[in-house]
């Protein structure tokens, strides 16, 4: 709201400075000092507010909202009929249901915007549309690879076509697919060197434990911290019979 009317006030400015010495001499008294003629127009503001969060949008769209207006009272109604009320033009792009509907760019901008949340989906979306995504302008692929929050991949792809008007979305998103597969890739190995790592500890506490050795001694000798031991210690002592695989997942289930 604030933001349209402050576009109207520069209209007027605009239109002020434009008229020569003579034209504001001749301006009738209440004219001049608006610095707005009855012979002046101004062109109409239409602001769009254009929402790509992956959360579907839930605030007001409109002021009445705000002042929460809804018990169909008798002061409401008189407010209603005195204070103006001001709508925004709202696009919630991440939740357009029938984007094909649109017949210029942003079919494919909405469609897209749809599978964000599904690189799978999103990879098969972007290749049904090859002839569209594999030939986008620089500008168009910078917006997308914001709108998917992927812009450390997608701008060394731009690293790579600096040179080029267009770019292959195509190849970008395959280039996003494999490095998601890869940082799965290397997260599971990490997990699993973790657990390993994890079950060879337990493995020497066990045999600590059944030797007698006290907890102190144990956490020393293997240079752990003693509240690990202790932990592994109890969950051995509940269940003198467990393999090592058993007592993991029971630290798990505790937290660790």
């Amino acid at each position: 709201m604030l933001n349209d009317s402050l576009t109207y006030v520069d209209q007027m400015k605009i239109l002020w400075k434009q008229k020569s010495f003579q034209d504001r001499r001749k301006l009738a008294g209440e004219e001049y000092l608006s610095r707005f003629s009855k012979a002046d127009r101004l062109y109409p503001v239409i602001s769009i507010v254009f929402y790509y969060d992956l959360k579907k949008w839930d605030g007001a769209t409109e002021l009445y909202e705000m002042f929460g207006f809804g018990t169909g009272s008798e002061e409401e109604r008189l407010m209603r009929r005195y204070i103006p009320n001001y709508h925004i033009n709202l696009i919630d792009a991440g939740n357009i249901a029938m984007p094909g509907r649109f017949r210029t760019d942003l079919q494919q901008t909405f469609g897209m915007l749809k599978y964000r949340e599904d690189k799978a989906k999103l990879r098969k979306y972007i290749n049904q549309n090859r002839e569209y995504f594999g030939n986008i302008d620089r500008e168009t692929y910078q917006a997308f690879r914001e709108f998917l929050h992927s812009e450390k991949v997608m701008k060394e792809q731009i690293g790579e076509n600096g040179k080029e008007d267009h770019i292959d979305m195509c190849k970008a998103l395959d280039d996003l697919y494999a490095d998601g597969v890869e940082e799965g890739r290397e997260k599971g190995l990490e997990e699993g060197l973790e657990k390993g790592q994890m079950l060879t500890v337990i493995s020497q506490v066990q045999k600590k434990y059944l030797r007698g050795k006290a907890i102190e001694q144990t956490a020393d000798e293997l240079e752990e911290e003693y509240s690990l031991i202790a932990r592994i210690y109890k969950v051995v002592s509940e269940e003198p019979d467990a393999d090592r695989e058993r007592i993991f997942e029971k630290l798990k289930e505790n937290g660790i």
